[in-house]
């Protein structure tokens, strides 16, 4: 493996399951900055979420583990706290992340 291909970015091919995925955490990003008067631990939501958008489109892997971790633990918590929709989306976040894990871990391992 050569760094030219390790180091290649290409939108073209990130599956449309990504995109989804980082449409719904930028929309979430604007409800973060918008919160950040009255909540400024909002900020770090916001930080948290730029990390994900650009981990996940530039296809780092510990990113997306994290992601998969941070939004399996809000299903629950939000869950367990009774906002419903709220544990929803972000379990719809984490069953769009699974289905692309080959495009982060192929199994020719060719990345």
């Amino acid at each position: 493996m050569d760094t030219e291909t390790r180091t290649t970015f290409n939108l073209n091919t990130v599956p449309w399951q990504v995109w989804a995925v980082v449409i719904l955490l930028g929309l979430e990003g604007i409800n973060n900055y918008m919160m950040i008067s009255k909540q400024p631990l909002a900020i770090v939501w916001l930080a948290a979420k730029i990390l994900f958008i650009i981990g996940l489109l530039k296809r780092w892997r510990w990113v997306y583990v994290l992601f998969l971790i941070v939004s399996a633990i809000h299903v629950i918590i939000f869950a367990n706290a009774g906002a419903i929709i709220i544990s929803l989306m972000n379990l719809v976040l984490v069953i769009l992340a699974v289905w692309v894990f080959r495009y982060y871990f192929p199994i020719n391992n060719s990345i």
